[in-house]
C-alpha cells in the first residue's frame, strides 16, 4: 500500500469507528445495555485493526522520510563534488 492509500483507509476506518461509537453511546444512554454489550467486541476488533494500520502507515512515513533524507544527502554530495571538479578544471562527467 502507498502512504496515501493507507491514510485514506485510516480516515474511512476512523469515520466508521466514530459512527459505531455514537451508536453504542446512544444505546448505553437509552439503557439498552445488552445491545451495547453485543457491539463491544466488534468495536474493539475494529479499533485494533485501525491501530495496526495506523502503525503500518507511520512506519511507511518514517521509511519515506529516511529515504528522502538519504537521497538529499547524496544529491548534496554530488553537487559539491561537481562544483569541486568544475573549480579544478576537470570534467564533471567521464
Amino acid at each position: 500500500k502507498t502512504i496515501e492509500t493507507g491514510q485514506a483507509s485510516l480516515e474511512a476506518q476512523r469515520q466508521s469507528l466514530a459512527t459505531q461509537q455514537e451508536q453504542m453511546e446512544s444505546l448505553k444512554s437509552q439503557g439498552d445495555i445488552p445491545a451495547y454489550n453485543s457491539r463491544v467486541t466488534s468495536y474493539n476488533r475494529a479499533v485494533a485493526s485501525y491501530n495496526a494500520l495506523r502503525e503500518q502507515v507511520r512506519e511507511q512515513i518514517n521509511t519515506y522520510n529516511d529515504t528522502v533524507e538519504k537521497r538529499n544527502a547524496i544529491a548534496l554530495e554530488e553537487r559539491e563534488l561537481t562544483k569541486a571538479l568544475s573549480a579544478s578544471g576537470l570534467p564533471a562527467e567521464q
